[in-house]
């Protein structure tokens, strides 16, 4: 029974556990004039309205008025500039929330300061959504290139996926956070189809399958496209090469 108290004693300080704290007279007031309660000080406070991801470089993202607030102590974020100025407590985008999608996983923000008071210090921990718009294209990739060349034996039969076949693999990738599908398809009818894609991450892989027999060599035009609103899409060429010594010598040029 006494280690179960001791475990039920742990497992109720870790959900008590916080980041911010106040042991001085520090006070933030919203723009209405409303303060910051205390449990805005101890626990995480979640801002609104979310901040776009198209914002530019020193949008101010909030504004609160600064009372008892000697010095900013020090702060944290890679995205949030922080200062004090007249009376007023200041946080706006630095230069570099224009990577935010690039370089983050999850569309929210972050940030954490410590104050120095009149009287004593404080910390407070915030937290801000950030709004998704598609503004970025999707993009292939595979090393530096977004072209794709399959060397086949010409002719080749339908039904075969050709990952499987000639190792060579497509990707496409999209940074949007709103973005939960790509969709491939071929803009030229030359025996290739997309039967479908699996995804790990942000990179979406098509599977790729010949649907009738290929004669000839072609250069094909594959296209993916996003779902989100409105949609965007991005070409790529698809190389189809005749195997130099397993082709038959009319299917392939030289």
């Amino acid at each position: 029974m006494a280690l179960y108290r001791v475990f039920i004693l742990l497992i109720s300080l870790a959900v008590i556990t916080h980041a911010g704290y106040i042991n001085g007279d520090c006070q933030l007031l919203y723009q209405n004039g409303t303060p910051l309660q205390y449990i805005d000080w101890l626990y995480d406070l979640f801002l609104q309205p979310a901040i776009a991801d198209i914002s530019p470089v020193n949008t101010e993202i909030a504004i609160f008025k600064a009372v008892n607030i000697m010095g900013i102590v020090n702060h944290y974020s890679k995205y949030i500039d922080v200062e004090l100025r007249n009376g007023s407590l200041i946080l706006s985008l630095k230069k570099a929330f224009s990577m935010f999608e690039e370089m983050e996983e999850n569309p929210a923000l972050k940030l954490n300061v410590n104050f120095r008071c009149n009287e004593g210090s404080a910390g407070i921990l915030m937290h801000w959504n950030v709004e998704d718009t598609n503004n970025h294209n999707p993009k292939f990739v595979i090393g530096a290139s977004e072209n794709f060349t399959f060397t086949l034996p010409l002719p080749f039969p339908p039904g075969i996926p050709l990952s499987c076949t000639t190792g060579i693999v497509v990707a496409a990738t999209d940074v949007d956070f709103s973005t939960s599908a790509l969709y491939f398809s071929f803009v030229e009818d030359h025996g290739l189809i997309v039967t479908g894609a699996w995804r790990a991450g942000r990179t979406y892989y098509p599977n790729i399958t010949t649907n009738s027999y290929i004669t000839e060599e072609a250069d094909i035009t594959l296209k993916v496209t996003d779902n989100g609103e409105p949609p965007r899409s991005t070409l790529a060429t698809v190389h189809i090469r005749a195997h130099p010594t397993l082709s038959m010598k009319k299917h392939h040029h030289g």
